[in-house]
């Protein structure tokens, strides 16, 4: 007898929990051809409904809705193909949602058409930094909606708008909420407010608010791509307006608020079409 060989049921146990974690997970697309609601099993591969560790896919030409009345969760992967688009129905659609799944930190948003009529966009994970910083949003497309929060707790939480990628936060308040990371290549259009918790964001695009928030993180995790637990938000490489064509130097807006004087905020290597930071800003509370 070999003593070095481990117990069978300890291999059974193995076997199970990686069916546990994996087995309910398929691939799904769309085959509808035509537009649809998302909840009519029949539209997808396999005759069912998407779950939520499913890997998806749409590429249709068409306008997938979701009719659910409810919110969409994605730990698997969500891909939306050039030409398709997914209408929200102003539900809410999470990307990682923090329910024990352990694979919440790999879940990923890829959007290269049109995803539209979102309440929240949350890719919030856990809070903690583990498993690549996930989960992801990759948009080479048009985002619209309500609100976006992305990270938590200065946490994990990545969102890439790569070149050519337009995303447009619609409500009231500061509807742009980031305590994970941005790398922004595109143009994102925010209405009112944005605010980052000991946040990063980078890569060159132009950001379009009324108002940008800076303050200290919230502890946790260190957040994705960089900056520090609890420490200042990180800005680099953006160009910063009101998105309205501005009034020229003296314009209010963007409004720059940096919390305690100690949030961080943008840096010298940044464009400002508006008006150049100061701190404490002039609406410094």
């Amino acid at each position: 007898m070999n003593r070095n060989r481990p117990p069978i049921r300890i291999i059974l146990i193995f076997i199970l929990l990686s069916f546990f974690f994996n087995g309910n997970a398929a691939v799904v697309s769309w085959t509808a051809g035509v537009a649809g609601n998302w909840s009519v099993g029949a539209n997808w591969s396999g005759g069912t409904v998407p779950g939520t560790t499913d890997d998806i896919t749409i590429d249709c030409s068409c306008i997938v809705t979701n009719n659910t009345g409810g919110t969409i969760v994605i730990n698997g992967s969500l891909s939306i193909a050039l030409n398709s688009e997914l209408d929200m129905s102003t539900e809410d659609l999470k990307v990682g949602s923090d329910n024990g799944d352990p694979n919440i930190h790999d879940a990923v948003l890829t959007v290269l058409g049109t995803l539209s009529g979102i309440a929240d966009l949350k890719a919030e994970g856990d809070g903690t930094a583990n498993a690549g910083s996930g989960p992801f949003i990759v948009n080479s497309g048009t985002i619209t909606a309500e609100k976006v929060k992305i990270g938590k707790n200065s946490g994990n939480g990545l969102l890439t708008n790569n070149v050519g990628g337009i995303i447009n936060v619609t409500a009231a308040g500061d509807a742009l909420h980031v305590d994970g990371s941005i790398c922004n290549s595109g143009t994102m259009n925010i209405t009112d407010g944005a605010i980052f918790h000991g946040a990063v964001l980078k890569g060159g695009g132009t950001l379009n608010a009324a108002t940008l928030e800076f303050e200290a993180g919230k502890g946790g995790a260190a957040p994705a791509g960089g900056g520090a637990t609890g420490g200042a938000s990180d800005m680099l490489d953006q160009s910063f307006s009101d998105g309205a064509g501005c009034s020229g130097a003296s314009s209010p807006t963007p409004v720059y608020i940096v919390a305690g004087g100690a949030g961080g905020g943008p840096n010298g290597d940044d464009t400002y079409t508006c008006l150049l930071y100061t701190s404490p800003s002039p609406r410094d509370s």
